[in-house]
């Protein structure tokens, strides 16, 4: 049974409707989703279709037009932009979740639809291989880099990971390419350890160690499968949900969990344990294991010992954290408290 596509109803911000005859490609989105935001960096690339931006408000600010046009701006979306305040158009499509991409063929029947990131590219070559030839989307941009070791023919150099094309680059002082690294899938946060590289490979939901010499990659954390509500967020072969950053605190290692909105260490042997937040997305200080976090989606150590704080001046940036301002405060004279706002701490949901 095929679906005709329901009228795009809302106001246009940027651009006008896509001209009849064409392919469409609809992305639900809102500014206060990390998907979304992965996603519109995957669309920047994407050619013979139409992309529509469906801005779909998750709070009650962003239904202002406003707030829709500077989330077009703070993304840098360069293609039409509708603005769906009520979420008539998200309801009339059947839209459960943030992002939604739903592929609309030039007769105007829904083709696919599917939530989550990491599905342009398909879509693209499902549209591409309709009208007769496949066409694949790629994006260079990087996600996070690690300063390397001492290592023969990488001192001083960096590793950068690239989400778009699923590999890791190795470049030398010079930023001349060294070596290349394959078989990830979307990897974003990486951090390095004499020969050693441990990857959150987002895409795939895992955390990941790399040989920087042999180029192995093993699995530490995950199943390859996202976490779902009634998984265990604790122990050995759980479910992990976008590992973004990642880094080593106190001897642990630390990742963030951007679809979980948690905090985690993870072992090899011992597997996941939670080390901050509730889980529930949003801004609220506390004990850490009680703080409620906004999709973090960036680690690091800041100054001292004993008490220092992961994230220490802007790190652990959650979606709700503006700028950066969303230090996750875990140590301290025994009272782990996850601070989120910083010295005011814009709220770029809300309206920061």
């Amino acid at each position: 049974m095929r679906i005709r596509a329901p009228r795009l109803t809302g106001t246009w911000i940027v651009g006008a409707p896509p001209v009849p005859g064409s392919w469409v490609l609809l992305h639900f989105f809102t500014a206060g989703c990390i998907n979304c935001r992965h996603t519109v960096a995957e669309l920047a690339g994407a050619y013979g279709v139409t992309v529509v931006g469906v801005h779909s408000p998750k709070f009650a600010y962003e239904a202002t037009e406003a707030a829709a046009r500077s989330a077009v701006a703070r993304l840098g979306i360069a293609h039409p932009v509708l603005h769906d305040p009520d979420l008539t158009t998200w309801d009339a499509y059947a839209v459960k979740a943030w992002p939604t991409l739903t592929l609309v063929d030039p007769d105007g029947y829904v083709v696919r639809q599917v939530s989550g990131e990491g599905h342009v590219a398909s879509l693209l070559a499902l549209a591409g291989a309709r009208r007769g030839r496949a066409e694949v989307v790629t994006d260079d941009r990087p996600g996070g880099l690690a300063l390397l070791p001492t290592l023969p023919g990488l001192a001083g150099g960096v590793l950068v990971t690239l989400p778009g094309r699923g590999e890791l680059v190795a470049l030398d002082a010079e930023g001349v390419e060294v070596r290349r690294y394959g078989g990830f899938t979307g990897p974003q946060g990486v951090h390095v350890e004499g020969s050693t590289a441990w990857v959150a490979d987002t895409g795939s939901h895992r955390v990941l160690h790399l040989d920087l010499g042999s180029g192995e990659v093993q699995v530490v954390a995950g199943t390859g499968e996202p976490w779902r509500p009634g998984d265990p967020r604790e122990g050995p072969d759980v479910r992990l949900s976008s590992p973004w950053g990642i880094t080593r605190w106190q001897g642990a290692l630390v990742v963030a969990l951007a679809g979980t909105h948690q905090l985690v260490t993870v072992d090899p042997h011992l597997g996941v344990r939670v080390l901050a937040g509730t889980g529930r997305e949003g801004l609220y200080d506390g004990p850490a294991r009680d703080a409620v976090l906004a999709q973090p989606s960036g680690l690091a150590v800041g100054p001292g010992a004993a008490g220092a704080s992961l994230g220490g001046s802007g790190a652990a940036d959650a979606s709700l954290g503006g700028s950066g301002a969303a230090d996750a405060s875990l140590g301290g004279s025994g009272a782990a408290d996850a601070s989120l706002g910083g010295s005011g701490a814009a709220d770029a949901s809300l309206g920061g």
